[in-house]
């Protein structure tokens, strides 16, 4: 049986507009053999294309809503209140933090 090995490299913010170009002025020499002897495309992002969003995506198959990251920071689920229910030194340290 014929055992292939994949590599999977994945440039995180680089497109092709960018990559291309310097590639064809022999700028990124070892990218360039990995292009010419190997399979290359564009990969269709997430929307909202964010880096952790993307990534998670990618390598779970699963969208944001199933995998549960949308961005770098954690978020915790928090009763929200009306500004007109709160003190008012409370209000401005809502506003000045969030």
């Amino acid at each position: 049986m014929d055992e292939r090995k994949v590599v999977i490299i994945g440039l995180d913010g680089a497109t092709f507009d960018v990559i291309k170009p310097l590639v064809n002025q022999n700028r990124l020499p070892h990218l360039s053999k990995i292009m010419k002897n190997g399979v290359h495309g564009e990969l269709k992002s997430t929307i909202h294309p964010i880096t952790p969003q993307a990534w998670s995506t990618f390598l779970t198959g699963k969208n944001a809503g199933k995998h549960g990251i949308f961005d770098f920071t954690a978020r915790k689920r928090v009763h929200m209140r009306s500004s007109l229910s709160m003190p008012a030194d409370a209000v401005v340290i809502v506003y000045l933090c969030c």
